[in-house]
């Protein structure tokens, strides 16, 4: 309601703007004016005249209405698959051995995708992992976290290789 009457210039105007009437504005801005403490508007023959005060709340409020400007636009971006965006955490040693040819396909399905690749070793990456910073994480194990499914990708078998007299060649 005040942005609407900062904006609209005068209380009809802002009761257009939101499709309401004039008196529940006014009794709403009234309002506004008793929780502050203080007056938002001079009164001169039936008009409003913005006080100082109500100049620099207004300023922090478009502050505050740009800001949810951006979380619109963002929120509209994320249901485009044309602006879909991954973020992934990995270990080095798998962003290197794995990624490379999955990252080939899903650009060649989404070539407008944007994927961020940060690596990071355990303890960091356990951390990250469960806060869910990320839409992704691959780990070497991962210990089950409440609210993150965890999915084997790849399992192998290694091994040691050692020269055949070296002392731990004779152990299993």
């Amino acid at each position: 309601v005040f942005r609407a009457v900062m904006t609209a210039g005068s209380v009809t105007g802002a009761a257009a703007m939101l499709h309401t009437s004039q008196p529940t504005l006014s009794r709403d801005l009234a309002r506004l004016e008793q929780l502050l403490g203080y007056a938002l508007f001079e009164r001169e023959r039936g008009r409003l005249k913005a006080t100082a005060r109500a100049r620099s709340l207004f300023d922090e409020v478009e502050r505050s209405f740009q800001g949810l400007d951006r979380v619109i636009e963002r929120a509209q971006a994320l249901g485009r698959s044309e602006d879909a965006e991954l973020s992934l955490l990995s270990l080095p040693a798998l962003s290197h051995a794995l990624l490379p040819s999955a990252l080939d396909k899903l650009l060649a399905a989404h070539p407008s995708a944007r994927v961020s690749i940060t690596p990071a070793e355990p303890p960091l990456l356990d951390a990250w992992i469960s806060e869910q910073r990320f839409d992704l994480g691959l780990a070497e194990q991962a210990t089950p976290v409440p609210g993150v499914r965890v999915e084997p990708v790849l399992e192998a078998d290694e091994v040691a290789v050692l020269p055949g007299d070296h002392p731990l060649a004779s152990r299993k």
